[in-house]
Parts: structure tokens; sequence; C-alpha cells
């Protein structure tokens, strides 16, 4: 039977007031450390932020920052890193909102990729806004590593090479 421990520590710090000087922020440090009997283990370093300016209000210009950084030890040492940038802008109307912006990404595993997309979304506002019909999409890579691939298979073997999808 597989085994494995792990710690979490997560701290984070945002603005006490909403929409303090039309500026909102928010920063998270999320750490752990993950391992099983075999002597695999995993270290992680997460760091995500978002800062968003408001226009009249209503009209969020808004930048979400990750830098995501895991080592994987088993027979040898593996470095898994995926840095990206978010900006985007929502305009709001009397009974719509459209967001528009891109991803931007870049993934570390072996070799640079650089991960462009998309990021946007539209709601149109009905019955006084008490029924929302929603359509969007969105594109972010998806950071594989150990213990993301543990939680689908749990009887993985430790000695796994890891590689970043763009989702």
């Amino acid at each position: 039977r597989q085994e494995y421990k792990g710690m979490d520590v997560k701290v984070g710090i945002f603005n006490p007031r909403e929409k303090f000087n039309s500026l909102d922020y928010k920063a998270d440090l999320h750490l752990y450390t993950f391992s099983d009997r075999f002597d695999a283990n995993e270290l992680a370093a997460n760091m995500t932020g978002s800062v968003t300016m408001w226009f009249n209000e209503r009209h969020p210009l808004n930048l979400d920052l990750g830098f995501l950084n895991s080592v994987y030890n088993d027979f040898d040492e593996q470095r898994n890193t995926v840095a990206y940038a978010v900006p985007s802008f929502t305009f709001s109307g009397e009974r719509f909102r459209i967001k528009a912006g891109a991803y931007l990404g870049i993934s570390t595993p072996d070799t640079t990729s650089f991960f462009p997309g998309i990021a946007s979304e539209a709601t149109l506002l009905l019955a006084d806004g008490k029924f929302n019909v929603f359509a969007g999409w969105n594109s972010y890579i998806d950071q594989q590593n150990f213990r993301s691939a543990i939680g689908v298979n749990p009887w993985l073997a430790s000695d796994q090479f890891f590689a970043n999808n763009k989702v």
C-alpha cells in the first residue's frame, strides 16, 4: 500500500476595504511539501497576486500574476516552473458585462515554452439582475507535479517526468 505525507502553509494579504482609492490588491504565498514512503518528495513555493483598478466604480482593469515552482526528487531532481500574467478589462453596462484579456504564460520543465491565450467573458443580466446568462473562454497552464499526479492515480510509480499542459 502506498502512503503519502504532506504539509501545507499558506499566507496572504489583501486590502481590507473594497475599492480603496479605486484599487484592490491581494497576494498569496503557498508552500508545501509532499512525499511518499519510497523517498520521492516534492517541495513547492507558489506565489500569486492580483491588482484591480476601478474606473467609475464599474469598470475594473485587472492584472493577475503567478509564479509556481516545484522541485521533485526521486533518483534525479526535476524542477518545474510556471510564471504567468493575465491582464484584463471588464466593461459593465446597464444589462451586460464584457471582459477581455490575455493569458501570457511561460513554462520551464526542461525547455522554456511560451503559452499565449485569451481570457474573455460575457454576461447578460435579465429581469433586473435576478437571472444571468454567462459565457466565457479562459486558457491557462495546468502545472503537472507529483502531488497533482497522485490525486489522479494514487498507485503511481515514483519515477515520473512531469510536463505542463496548456488548457
